[in-house]
């Protein structure tokens, strides 16, 4: 069965089906003009400490080792969570060569 999709101009929505919406933008809207450009260059990447083991072929207590020597920046998000940034990896990898 199908329903026909309606429109609201307000919200700028558009009610295919009772469980699915759909955002329409407007080419012309002068909202989307104020806005920033989208970012082109994607977000640093991070690593787990076993994706960073895997990477460079060496074991996690290394990774935990650079980390603690100071050799590799790591950031903590909670007691067990620590991940690294592709530029912590690339800077190390700079500072060795």
């Amino acid at each position: 069965m199908s329903v026909a999709p309606t429109v609201n101009p307000q919200l700028r929505m558009v009610h295919v089906a009772a469980h699915s919406v759909v955002e329409m933008r407007s080419p012309l809207c002068c909202s989307d003009r104020m806005k920033a450009p989208k970012r082109l260059i994607p977000a640093d990447q991070e690593y787990s400490i076993a994706e960073v083991a895997a990477l460079l072929h060496v074991h996690p207590l290394t990774v935990h080792n650079w980390i603690r020597d100071g050799l590799l920046e790591a950031r903590r998000y909670g007691p067990r969570i620590i991940r690294i940034r592709q530029s912590a990896l690339d800077a190390m990898h700079e500072r060795s060569a």
